[in-house]
């Protein structure tokens, strides 16, 4: 019997890559003629096979989203005083945010096809042209996860939160991390920030609504699973585990 639901799936996923790869497809064209564009992008397309990770059960409390913060500043400072050094070092290379974006939705379909270690090129290619981009670390962030290599993917997202500070993606993402490394106190706490900022964003609420469930708190889980059931109806309330 021919799973409709599954069908459906596919088909929005192979039609978002679709056009994510004509968005990649139309930046490049209009780079073409401005300049050389990179020759040594290949990148292999073999997909790595996803690393498997042990769940713990630790929770951080208050003193560990303290001491994040202060790291956060820190990394902060450091991204800060090392972006103003390159700029001051070398001129920046011409449409070199472009061709970065180029680079990064190259990496993001290649993620949707399972391509991890062709992402991962794609990635390094985007951080040569702009180094100190939250949305290249964002991305990269993306391919540890891609991996579970999940401590990897926090510190990136870490980064990426440092130079922005409300890019909600990164802020969700970090969430995510946390809750696969088992510190359910810290994935609560950016979650939460994350729907503060984007009220309306259900899966938000439905990652908020997991994690709540696993720190045993099931009143809160109930709610957050409700506000997300009310943005997005036809779509479950909880979700697969993250």
């Amino acid at each position: 019997m021919i799973n409709h639901a599954s069908t459906i799936s596919n088909f929005v996923h192979m039609q978002e890559a679709l056009a994510t790869g004509k968005e990649l497809l139309s930046l490049v064209n209009n780079t073409e003629n401005d300049g050389e564009i990179e020759t040594n992008g290949y990148v292999e397309l073999d997909a790595l096979s996803d690393s498997q990770h042990d769940d713990t059960t630790s929770i951080r409390d208050g003193a560990s989203l303290r001491a994040e913060s202060a790291g956060a500043y820190r990394i902060e400072r450091a991204l800060s005083e090392g972006a103003s050094s390159l700029s001051a070092q070398r001129p920046r290379a011409p449409h070199a945010d472009t061709r970065a974006h180029a680079w990064l939705l190259l990496a993001q379909l290649c993620l949707r096809l399972g391509r991890v270690s062709a992402a991962a090129g794609c990635v390094s290619e985007a951080t040569a042209l702009t180094p100190f981009s939250h949305l290249v670390l964002h991305t990269r962030g993306l391919v540890h996860a891609a991996s579970s290599e999940w401590d990897e993917a926090r510190q990136c997202f870490q980064n990426a939160l440092a130079i922005h500070p409300t890019h909600l993606d990164s802020m969700v993402q970090l969430g995510a991390a946390y809750y696969q490394l088992g510190w359910l106190g810290l994935a609560e706490h950016w979650l939460r920030g994350a729907a503060a900022l984007a009220p309306r964003r259900a899966d938000t609420w439905r990652r908020l609504a997991l994690v709540l469930r696993a720190a045993a708190e099931p009143l809160a889980a109930a709610d957050a699973a409700a506000a997300a059931l009310a943005l997005m109806p036809h779509e479950p309330a909880l979700p697969p585990p993250l």
